[in-house]
C-alpha cells in the first residue's frame, strides 16, 4: 500500500501518471468498511480526542481515523470524476478531496449523526475539491489549449484586430489543425487568470480562453461562481484601473485592445498603460485571495 499512503502524505498532482495509476489500483483493493465497524473506528477517533485522553487511547484513535480514511479513498476518486474537464487535473482533485475526507474522519461523531460515514463525508469532499478549483484563480480550457492559443497569437500570420485570420498559413507556421484554429479563433474571450503568463510583453497576467461547449455541471456551477468572483473583484478597482483591464482582456465585449490603443484613449504612454495593467492585476490577486480566505 505504499502508493496510497503516498498519495494521503503528498499532493497527488505531483505523482506522475505511473504512480497515480499504482495508488488508484491499491485503493480499489482495500474492503470497504461495515456500518458496525465505522461505529467502532468513529467511536475510537472521538475518544483519543478527548481532553483527557490517555496515551493508548489518543493512539487508538490516529489508528482508527487513518482506517477511516483509506477504507474510503475510492470515494475521493469517485466524487473527484464528476469535476472532470474543470481546472484542476484528476490527481490534483483527488488530492484536495482526500483533504476534506481527513476532515470528515476526524469530526465523524456516529453516535451524533446517525449516518454512514461515507455519507457524511461526501459533503466535506466536495466542498474540498471545489475550494481548490476556486483557488486554481481561474477558469480555464485544458492547458493543451492554452499554449495551441499562446501559439496562434504568436505566429508571424496572425494580425491582431484583423477580422479574417489567414488559417492556411497559420496551420502551417503552427502545425494545429485548421479546425482548432477555427475553434479558437471564434472564441476569443478571456477571463481572469491571475498567475498565467501573458503572451505579450513577458508580464504576468490573463491568458485562458472561455470553453464555451461546457457541458459539466459541476464545472459550470464553479464557472458561474468565478465570474461572480471576478466582478466582485472588478468593483473593487479604482475606474481607471477597471476599464484599462476590461477593455485589456475583453472582459466586457469581445474585442481585446491593444496597449497602443489604450495609450491613445487615455491619452498616455503604452509603458504607462503596461505598468497600470501590472499593478491591476496584482490589486485583484491580492483581492482574490481576501475573498477566499
Amino acid at each position: 500500500m505504499e502508493a496510497a499512503e503516498r498519495g494521503l502524505e503528498q499532493n497527488a498532482g505531483t505523482m506522475d501518471s505511473q504512480s497515480f495509476s499504482k495508488y488508484l489500483s491499491e485503493i480499489g483493493a482495500i474492503p470497504l468498511l461495515t456500518r458496525e465497524r465505522e461505529i467502532e473506528l468513529g467511536r475510537a477517533v472521538q475518544a483519543g480526542l478527548r481532553s483527557d485522553a490517555s496515551a493508548a487511547e489518543r493512539q487508538a484513535s490516529d489508528e482508527a481515523q487513518s482506517e477511516l480514511i483509506r477504507s474510503n479513498l475510492r470515494l475521493v476518486v469517485g466524487i473527484a470524476h464528476r469535476y472532470y474537464a474543470c481546472a484542476l487535473t484528476l490527481e490534483e482533485m483527488t488530492f484536495d478531496g482526500n483533504q476534506g475526507l481527513t476532515t470528515a474522519a476526524n469530526r465523524y461523531n456516529p453516535i451524533q449523526f446517525k449516518t454512514r460515514f461515507s455519507t457524511y463525508a461526501t459533503s466535506w469532499i466536495h466542498n474540498s475539491i471545489r475550494q481548490g478549483i476556486r483557488h486554481s484563480y481561474t477558469i480555464r480550457t485544458p492547458t493543451r489549449r492554452a499554449i495551441e492559443f499562446k501559439r496562434i497569437l504568436e505566429c508571424p500570420s496572425f494580425i491582431e484586430d484583423k477580422p479574417d485570420q489567414d488559417v492556411d498559413k497559420i496551420h502551417e507556421e503552427t502545425g494545429i489543425s485548421k479546425r482548432q484554429i477555427v475553434r479558437i479563433l471564434t472564441n476569443p474571450r478571456t477571463v481572469v487568470s491571475l498567475s498565467a503568463p501573458k503572451c505579450d510583453d513577458g508580464d504576468e497576467g490573463i491568458e485562458a480562453v472561455f470553453d464555451n461547449d461546457c457541458k459539466n455541471p459541476a464545472e459550470a456551477l464553479i464557472r458561474t461562481e468565478e465570474r461572480q468572483l471576478l466582478q466582485m473583484v472588478l468593483a473593487r478597482l479604482n475606474s481607471v484601473h477597471r476599464d484599462i483591464i476590461c477593455a485589456r482582456f475583453g472582459i466586457t465585449s469581445e474585442k481585446i485592445e491593444t496597449l497602443e490603443n489604450l495609450a491613445a484613449i487615455h491619452g498616455m504612454g503604452r509603458e504607462r498603460i503596461r505598468r497600470i495593467e501590472k499593478r491591476a492585476l496584482s490589486e485583484m490577486r491580492l483581492k482574490l485571495e481576501h475573498l477566499l480566505s
